[in-house]
């Protein structure tokens, strides 16, 4: 029974020897000539190698708005050639050679790859699953499954009835001089079961842009892909702007007050204020503190104008009443029972027109 850990030790010492073994089989098969050469540095060509990167969006896990980033499982992958890695598939009896999971990081550390990196990550990406694979003609494709914190901007004018972008920014650490990014319009796709509570995926795109470092003459190519994403505002719909409409309608009841209760007015329309204060802050810890307002905003901001007009309405229809103008405090009331709910109307059509 004690030689089994024994024997165990040795069966791992030689499964990690092979391991290792594997990984220098590739260089080993190249003719003589090419031996000697520095495969940690890029190829010697006239023009930037083109690496041809694809991405498929396997989950989102969760979209925080107040923080402006979310959680993102894709599947990464990128082809280019090396002609120093070509091999004759006739002598070594291979179509491709591949690596996978522990013998891809020793292969990467002994060939030059572009350095792939995901220029919006705010942490450093777990990279799940990985796989190397090199075919006779020195194409090099590799594979990785990456989960990722990513930063993407928020604009949220239009709150709640918002579109968004979900970015995913692939770069190389080599300047466009030295490498080229292609988007492989046909590999680039989301998957169809992907959940995202509260959100519709309407479709995905990708671009190419150029960016510069302060400290660095260089140019490096920006591959972004967006999945574009458009809230379900029936939510907020229910939960807080029907609420916040009745409201506002409730604290119109005070036009059929007696003149006298102006306590009671007064409390109708404090409360009223409150209420929609208290909306107000739960809207805020859910958004991020931007400088413009969005449009729930705007309807928040009308209605406390509201609210508050109510308010002097019921005190000067009070010191009217005590004044002995009693006829004109009526008709101060009477008046302000189609007027209040018409230009109500009035002013989420404007705010909606200004927004939209």
């Amino acid at each position: 029974m004690r030689s089994y850990p024994i024997f165990i030790i040795g069966l791992l010492c030689v499964t990690l020897h092979t391991q290792s073994f594997a990984v220098k089989t590739h260089l080993n098969s190249l003719p003589e000539d090419d031996k000697s050469t520095n495969f940690l540095i890029p190829p010697h060509q006239h023009e930037p190698i083109e690496v041809h990167v694809g991405i498929y969006l396997q989950n989102i896990r969760e979209i925080n708005e107040s923080q402006e980033n979310f959680h993102a499982r894709a599947y990464i992958h990128a082809q280019w050639k090396d002609p120093r890695l070509a091999f004759d598939s006739k002598k070594t009896g291979l179509k491709e050679k591949s690596y996978d999971e522990f013998n891809s990081n020793k292969v990467l550390a002994e060939i030059w790859w572009p350095s792939l990196i995901l220029s919006n990550a705010l942490e450093k990406p777990v990279i799940e699953k990985q796989r190397v694979s090199i075919f006779p003609d020195g194409s090099v494709f590799l594979e990785r499954m990456v989960d990722a914190l990513l930063y993407s901007p928020l604009y949220l004018q239009k709150f709640p009835f918002d579109s968004q972008t979900l970015a995913v920014k692939i770069q190389s650490y080599y300047g466009n001089n030295t490498v080229k990014i292609v988007p492989k319009k046909d590999q680039i796709d989301w998957n169809p079961h992907l959940n995202t509570p509260g959100w519709t995926i309407e479709n995905i795109t990708s671009t190419i842009s150029q960016d510069k470092i302060a400290w660095s003459p260089k140019s490096f190519d920006i591959l972004s892909i967006g999945l574009n994403i458009k809230r379900d505002p029936y939510f907020f719909l229910w939960r807080l702007v029907l609420p916040l409409v009745l409201l506002v309608v409730m604290t119109w009841s005070i036009f059929w007050m007696d003149g006298e209760r102006l306590n009671d007015r007064i409390k109708v329309c404090s409360y009223g204020f409150l209420t929609s204060v208290t909306f107000s802050l739960a809207v805020s810890t859910m958004l991020p503190k931007v400088s413009y307002l969005t449009f729930l905003d705007k309807i928040l901001i009308g209605t406390y104008i509201y609210i508050m007009l109510a308010a002097i309405e019921s005190s000067l229809r009070h010191i009217f009443s005590r004044n002995g103008r009693e006829e004109l405090a009526y008709k101060i009331d009477y008046w302000c029972r189609p007027i209040f709910p018409l230009t109500y109307v009035l002013l989420w059509a404007i705010i909606a027109k200004i927004s939209f």
